[in-house]
């Protein structure tokens, strides 16, 4: 006795489905080119470089390695979504430590702006 009937249809409907899924997807497949991994290599190398110091909280290197993101997303035809228009979000750390930082509850663009 077949609890379901026709259940070898719908176990090969099933099987066909997944198999063209699992088809379809592999198809998809975003190939790099050349351009692409010599980009990405240089854009790691310079944030990762010693030109920046380590790029601290409130750092000169943490400023250029923002900067420079914030102009390869431009290059990339990216918007920015950031304050006032900008790539930029402001917030506060109460404990700059990067192994035990804290970020402030509540804060104001301009609560950042005078603790520079």
């Amino acid at each position: 006795m077949k609890i379901i009937p026709n259940s070898r249809i719908l176990r090969a409907g099933f099987i066909l489905l997944s198999a063209l899924f699992i088809f379809s997807c592999s198809t998809l497949k975003w190939e790099s080119t050349a351009t692409d991994d010599r980009q990405m290599l240089s854009d790691i190398s310079f944030l990762a470089s010693n030109k920046l110091k380590g790029r601290t909280f409130g750092s000169p290197g943490e400023v250029k390695a923002g900067d420079y993101i914030a102009g390869r997303f431009q290059q990339l035809g990216l918007q920015p979504k950031g304050e006032n228009g900008t790539w930029f979000q402001a917030f506060a750390v109460k404990n700059p430590n990067p192994h035990t930082v804290e970020f402030s509850k509540t804060v104001t663009p301009q609560d950042c702006m005078e603790e520079m």
